[in-house]
């Protein structure tokens, strides 16, 4: 990855890309890319869709709300996908001072940045 700008103490900063270059970079990394979403129930946000007689569903079809219209909407500018995946505890999260750890949400946010974070440099 191109670096935006450089700087040095005489000259200060050099934008070596636009800011049109900058964004076009970022919307190309995002393509064609499955983002997990994790959240939690909470109509009008994310509620469970009810299955109409017969029909099964799976899968992000299984949610409705303001929440999945906005990524449906962000998704199909950007030529992404996402994935739906509720915290098994239902909590937005608290810290636990006894064991130290947290639960809900933000449980779930600090395991995936720990698996993720070494690789968020990688091309």
């Amino acid at each position: 990855m191109m670096p935006a700008a450089t700087w040095d103490p005489t000259h200060g900063i050099n934008y070596t890309r636009t800011q049109g270059e900058v964004f076009s970079q970022i919307v190309e990394s995002l393509q064609n890319k499955t983002f997990i979403v994790t959240s939690r129930l909470g109509p009008p946000f994310l509620s469970m869709r009810e299955a109409k007689e017969g029909e099964y569903l799976e899968g992000n079809a299984r949610f409705m709300g303001y929440s999945m219209d906005l990524l449906d909407g962000i998704c199909k500018i950007l030529g992404s996908s996402y994935r739906i995946e509720l915290v098994p505890d239902g909590r937005y999260g608290s810290y636990n001072k006894v064991t130290k750890k947290w639960d809900g949400l933000v449980k779930q946010l600090l395991e995936r940045v720990s698996i993720t974070t070494p690789n968020i440099y990688n091309e």
